[in-house]
């Protein structure tokens, strides 16, 4: 069994364990208290609305990649906290080498314009997520041209 497959299988126990904790904290609320209980919290959450995609990142490191409205923002698989995030005017450049997703992102140094690093980002996705993602990423670039 790959490690990979091990990690899901595991995340998803916990997730389910964490699931059954929070239904029962709901025992004695009404169907909409508890559906307005959810979305308050999940609305808290500044990727709520993000497209998660799971995918791996050098040295098999598993890592999510959500493309929300803000940008793009990896995150732990564990916790689902982030861990890097590229707002659309730091992605210089996204699109596909084969079985990568590549991501190519500028960060300022010092808070300098002209001082700008340039890092090429790799991650190990199906050709289909690929596809997914880079056509959310294009959506999300055409909608912010049309508005601003």
């Amino acid at each position: 069994m790959k490690l990979t497959q091990m990690t899901l299988e595991h995340d998803q126990s916990l997730y389910q364990r964490q699931l059954v904790e929070q239904w029962d904290l709901c025992a004695g609320k009404t169907r909409t208290q508890c559906a307005t209980d959810y979305l308050d919290l999940a609305l808290q959450w500044d990727l709520c609305g993000a497209t998660l995609f799971l995918s791996e990142k050098a040295r098999g490191r598993s890592v999510w990649l959500a493309v929300h409205e803000g940008g793009v923002s990896l995150l732990c698989p564990s916790s689902m906290e982030t861990r890097s995030h590229y707002s659309w005017p730091q992605l210089a450049a996204f699109g596909s080498d084969g079985d990568h997703l590549v991501l190519v992102v500028t960060s300022s140094q010092n808070g300098s314009h002209d001082n700008t690093d340039t890092e090429k980002l790799l991650f190990f996705m199906s050709k289909a997520k690929i596809h997914q993602a880079t056509n959310l990423m294009t959506s999300y670039l055409q909608r912010r041209a049309t508005i601003t």
